[in-house]
């Protein structure tokens, strides 16, 4: 049946509603007594990372974590060491209110905030980065941070918000936020602006995007 469906151009529509929520406690479940992991050292089979609870962390937000995958372990490796990051999270389900233009959830990867930005980063295997879905959540992200950089302005001091899409093979011990940000940064392009429409765009205010 698959082979008989195809997709018609579809408009993002963004209304107002607060984007993000305050920090909540996050729980974690490890199985087995070595659960706890530093997180700079991988597990002997990365098939097992998903068992593992990370922790050592000075820049999180929380000060345990868990990853879907090594490239995942690995980014929070590279923002734990690079000077310019201040601060970096990996979300909760629902603290960032960003759908895709199927309206289903996407919950990034990494929210990252560095002396200059403020980055939303998602890692992929190389791939996926072409895979239909990454990009309907990557165009989703990318409008997102669009959206908030026009609702907060551009005047001395606000940071503004970049999307990153990396490839597993890009996250290198000697990969630096600055080097991602220039070879990885997702922009909104013409066509994409053209599929949205802003609701109540006069009333929109920072506070309720960022």
């Amino acid at each position: 049946m698959k082979l008989h469906m195809w997709r018609e151009q579809t408009t993002y529509r963004v209304t107002r509603v607060s984007a993000f929520d305050q920090l909540k406690p996050q729980t974690f479940d490890g199985s087995g007594k070595d659960a706890m992991r530093d997180f700079r050292s991988p597990p002997e089979r990365l098939s097992d990372m998903k068992r593992f609870i990370f922790v050592g962390f000075e820049k999180s937000c929380y000060n345990m974590a868990k990853f879907d995958s090594d490239p995942e372990r690995r980014m929070a490796v590279i923002l734990e060491q690079d000077p310019s990051v201040q601060l970096w999270m990996k979300p909760g389900p629902n603290q960032f209110r960003i759908y895709d233009e199927d309206n289903a959830p996407y919950q990034p990867d990494f929210v990252v905030e560095t002396r200059t930005e403020k980055l939303i980063i998602e890692t992929k295997r190389a791939s996926e980065m072409t895979n239909a879905q990454v990009i309907r959540k990557a165009d989703a992200a990318a409008l997102w941070c669009h959206i908030a950089n026009r609702a907060n302005g551009d005047g001395a001091g606000i940071k503004q918000w970049s999307y990153l899409l990396v490839p597993e093979t890009a996250v290198l011990p000697n990969a630096t936020v600055g080097g991602l940000m220039a070879t990885h940064t997702r922009l909104v392009d013409a066509d994409l602006l053209s599929r949205y429409s802003l609701q109540d765009e006069s009333q929109f205010s920072s506070n309720e995007i960022a």
